[in-house]
């Protein structure tokens, strides 16, 4: 499963830096209560990147 996934996530054009790692380290966190903020802490940073790249990707192409 996480072969095929992380071959998902390479053929993204615009992705966040170790994105694939960053995921998994998401997922792992989620797993316990006890490491669930550190989850949402990674998780949004990701997110944060995310939106970034695709707001300056998309002023560029226009």
């Amino acid at each position: 499963m996480w072969k095929r996934s992380e071959q998902y996530i390479a053929s993204f054009r615009i992705k966040p830096e170790n994105c694939y790692e960053r995921i998994r380290k998401a997922i792992k966190l989620s797993a316990e209560p006890e490491t669930i903020e550190a989850c949402y802490v990674v998780w949004r940073k990701l997110v944060e990147e995310l939106e970034k790249l695709v707001e300056e990707n998309f002023v560029r192409e226009e």
